[in-house]
């Protein structure tokens, strides 16, 4: 078995603060990109029809942080993970399963968290 280089990966497009997009999770996956800032902090949020999971990759491609522990069934979350160069980031969504309810659809939206108020 080996991990499948995310540069082979269909690309899913270029994700944007605050804007909701749609993809189809398979056990595959799909990559989507954001350009980040050195000292950003986002926040990933995908919910669909099947069991998903995130992996963020840094601009070296290193793996930074996945959701594939979390269990929660139809949706993942990483909340304000700090990107530590400026660069592009690759964000890969994969349905957990390789069953007949692996592949669907689901909808993904990648914001900054809110600043501290206390």
């Amino acid at each position: 078995l080996s991990q499948v280089d995310p540069s082979l990966l269909e690309s899913a497009g270029v994700l944007e603060q605050g804007v909701l997009i749609y993809g189809n999770a398979t056990t595959i996956g799909q990559r989507w990109t954001y350009n980040g800032t050195a000292g950003e902090r986002i926040s990933v949020l995908v919910g669909g029809e099947t069991d998903v999971y995130l992996e963020l990759l840094d601009p070296s491609g290193a793996l930074m942080f996945n959701t594939q522990d979390s269990y929660n069934w139809g949706h993942a979350l990483f909340d304000n993970a700090e990107l530590p160069v400026t660069g592009e980031y690759t964000l890969i969504v994969r349905a957990r399963r390789a069953d007949e309810w692996s592949d669907g659809g689901y909808a993904l939206i990648l914001g900054r968290p809110p600043a501290d108020l206390g």
